[in-house]
């Protein structure tokens, strides 16, 4: 596996947990008092329920998926800082080209000042550790 396709992976779990989130706070909204209408008709009573034990029992599964997530993007994490270590080893400017990029966000002018190589060297450099070199261990 390469940083990059490690790198997307972790953008996708992001994404992946924020949806959970996202989902746990709508069935948490549902517990909350809501606002009466007083122009709307009336609606004949249902089967009462607990708001807060359907909230527990739906969030229970969502909770579960969630914290595998978590686990799942501290694995990569911890993959991608491992990557950068091994390559920090031998060679620190390339380390800076990548920290440039996808840190920091710079051009590829900005990021070949911020690791003293000429631009075409960077991006070379970049390419070739960051999106082509697979994994040697």
């Amino acid at each position: 596996m390469t940083m990059y396709e490690a790198q997307e992976k972790i953008d996708h779990l992001n994404n992946n947990i924020e949806l959970k989130q996202k989902q746990i706070s709508l069935l948490f909204s549902k517990t909350q008092p809501q606002a009466t209408k007083f122009d709307s008709d009336r609606v004949s009573g249902g089967t009462r329920e607990s708001k807060i034990q359907t909230y527990c029992e739906d969030t229970e599964q969502l909770q579960k998926e969630l914290d595998s997530l978590l686990k799942e993007r501290k694995i990569y994490q911890d993959y991608l800082e491992s990557e950068l270590k091994a390559i920090d080893k031998y060679n620190p400017q390339v380390k800076r080209i990548i920290e440039g990029r996808q840190k920091y966000h710079l051009t590829w002018s900005k990021t070949a000042k911020y690791a003293a190589f000429s631009r075409s060297q960077s991006i070379r450099y970049y390419n070739y550790f960051y999106k082509g070199r697979k994994n040697e261990r």
